[in-house]
């Protein structure tokens, strides 16, 4: 299935763009997501996203909906969600 994903800060570095269409497997947790993202956008980002909890320090966002709300790392994606990861910025 397809899901749009957005990243921002060191993750758009790796990635080289804001906005991308991934292909995932059917009802994959936000938990299994850092596992697959790593066949596609390799070790650097997998080791960013992955953490204990996965996303670590990280917001995460379904559709604009903070990962919180739903069902934390148990929620499910489905065709055509928008996956938003927001690292830890610095500065002002």
């Amino acid at each position: 299935m397809k899901l749009n994903l957005r990243v921002y800060g060191s993750l758009k570095l790796i990635i080289g763009n804001r906005n991308i269409v991934i292909d995932v497997p059917e009802h994959t947790t936000l938990n299994e997501l850092p596992d697959v993202l790593k066949v596609t956008f390799g070790k650097e980002f997998y080791q960013l996203i992955k953490g204990d909890p996965a996303f670590k320090g990280m917001r995460v966002l379904i559709d604009g909906r903070d990962l919180f709300t739903l069902a934390g790392l148990e929620t499910i994606l489905y065709e055509g969600n928008t996956v938003t990861i927001l690292p830890p910025f610095v500065g002002g």
